[in-house]
C-alpha cells in the first residue's frame, strides 16, 4: 500500500472513529434548544421537523461510521464522498436554522442557538482534523449563515455579532489547520 493511500485510510479510519461519538448530537442539541427556548411556542411544527431532521441526520451519519470496515475496504472513495456529503449537510442544515432563529433578533433565544452553534464548530475542529478540507467547508457552512443573518440585521449589536463571529470562524480554520499537520505529521511519525 502506498503512502498516500495509507493515509488515506488512516484519516477515514479516524473520521469515522470519531463520529460515532457525536452522530447524534446534533439530535440531543437541537432538542435541547427547541425545550430551553420560545421556539416551540407557536412553531411547534417547524420546531418539530428540525429535531426530526436533526436525528434523521445524525442516524444516517452514525451508520455510516459503523459501516466503515465493510464500506471502505471495497469502495473507499464512496464511503468518503458519504460521509463528506452528510457532514456537509448537518452542518449547513444547522447553520440555516441558526441564521433564521437569529434572523428573528438577538434575543435570549438567540443567544442560547449561537453559544450551540459556537460548541458545535469547535468540536468540529477535533473531529473533522483528519481532513482540513472538510473540517473548512463544515465550519463555513454551519458559521457562514450565521454571520450573514446578523450582519443584514442591521443594529451594531447585530453587526458587532457578525464581526465576532467571522473571526471566530478565522480562527477556528487557522487552528483547524494546525490540527491537520498536526494529525498527519503523527502519521508520518508512527
Amino acid at each position: 500500500m502506498d503512502d498516500r493511500k495509507t493515509s488515506l485510510t488512516l484519516s477515514s479510519e479516524a473520521l469515522a472513529r470519531r463520529a460515532k461519538a457525536g452522530a447524534f448530537a446534533y439530535g440531543v442539541l437541537a432538542v435541547l434548544v427547541i425545550l430551553s427556548t420560545s421556539y416551540r411556542e407557536g412553531r411547534g411544527r417547524r420546531a418539530f421537523v428540525v429535531g426530526v431532521l436533526a436525528w434523521t441526520i445524525g442516524a444516517l451519519r452514525g451508520w455510516i461510521s459503523w459501516r466503515f470496515e465493510p464500506w471502505f475496504r471495497e469502495r473507499p472513495r464512496a464511503w468518503l464522498v458519504a460521509f463528506r456529503g452528510t457532514a456537509l449537510v448537518a452542518s449547513a442544515a444547522w447553520g440555516i436554522a441558526a441564521s433564521v432563529a437569529l434572523s428573528r433578533g438577538l434575543d435570549a433565544n438567540a443567544v442560547v442557538v449561537l453559544v450551540t452553534t459556537a460548541g458545535i464548530a469547535a468540536g468540529a475542529m477535533s473531529s473533522l482534523a483528519p481532513d482540513r478540507a472538510l473540517h473548512g467547508a463544515y465550519t463555513v457552512a454551519m458559521l457562514g449563515p450565521v454571520i450573514v443573518a446578523c450582519a443584514v440585521g442591521g443594529t451594531a449589536q447585530s453587526v458587532g455579532t457578525a464581526l465576532a463571529t467571522a473571526t471566530y470562524l478565522a480562527y477556528l480554520l487557522a487552528v483547524g489547520a494546525e490540527a491537520n499537520r498536526e494529525f498527519h505529521e503523527s502519521l508520518r511519525r508512527a
